[in-house]
């Protein structure tokens, strides 16, 4: 959100790109996807069984970590609030990738 208010953001985007990225329909719809991961996850790690809540976890952890990472890789200037935000998506996405490893393997039944 806080792009649009880089000079010259705006005009770009009418014109259908941005920094050199030109947006097409598959563009979008990976982008709706990737934004659409966290909520999914959320309905996953309370539906899914203690193994494969741990195991998608930790696989969407690392997958998020490489999309951050990638997302250096983009043309354009860095700027310091973007730089801010990527260090705290990397440490929760860390955090997340940690928790999801000590995560226990099998289901705990509560005791009565």
């Amino acid at each position: 959100m806080f792009s649009f208010f880089k000079p010259g953001t705006v005009e770009e985007l009418v014109g259908g790109s941005l920094e050199g990225i030109v947006f097409t329909q598959e563009l979008l719809f990976g982008a709706a996807l990737l934004m659409a991961l966290p909520s999914i996850m959320i309905v996953l790690s309370l539906t899914l069984k203690a193994k494969m809540n741990r195991t998608v976890n930790i696989i969407v952890g690392i997958f998020h970590m490489v999309v951050l990472v990638g997302t250096l890789m983009v043309p354009g200037d860095l700027w310091v609030y973007y730089a801010t935000y990527m260090v705290f998506e990397a440490v929760f996405i860390i955090l997340i990738i940690w928790h999801a490893w000590k995560w226990p393997t099998q289901d705990v039944s509560p005791k009565m």
